[in-house]
């Protein structure tokens, strides 16, 4: 019989904490239409990465996660400038400058600009398999 700790000299009715319960996670994401605009895109992935989907990316979620050992100066993506999804290379590219909103926010919009276009998106591809409620973005410096 498993004892109890004794709280004022009796044995404690308090419940211990909660078990814990596996990770759900969404269902993973058609990587094929992401793979399939990477190729179309131009966009090359080292032999030494894969996309991955669950508890291999951190944070979960959709991502890239190396499958080999690497040396500093290895190259395990190769994105075409044009392909990078930022203000300069969005189609509101005036506008949002014009606005002022930074590169942060302004990504933001035009990710949401995007998205409203469908199919007919240059990032299509991409955007099947981003979560509508996703909140991360990466942006850079270019």
């Amino acid at each position: 019989m498993a004892s109890r700790k004794k709280i004022n000299g009796s044995p404690s009715s308090a419940p211990g904490p909660p078990p814990l319960l596996p990770l759900q996670l969404p269902p993973p994401p058609k990587v094929e239409p992401l793979l399939a605009w990477f190729v179309s895109s131009g966009i090359v992935l080292s032999p030494a990465v894969r996309v991955a989907w669950g508890p291999d990316v951190v944070g979960g979620g959709l991502g890239v996660v190396c499958v080999a050992d690497v040396t500093p100066g290895t190259v395990l993506a190769s994105i075409p400038k044009h392909r990078l999804l930022s203000v300069a290379n969005s189609p509101l590219k005036l506008l949002l400058e014009g606005a002022g909103l930074g590169d942060s926010l302004g990504v933001v919009v035009a990710l949401l600009h995007e998205r409203s276009l469908g199919r007919k998106s240059t990032w299509h591809g991409y955007l099947q398999v981003k979560s509508k409620t996703q909140a991360s973005y990466v942006t850079a410096n270019l």
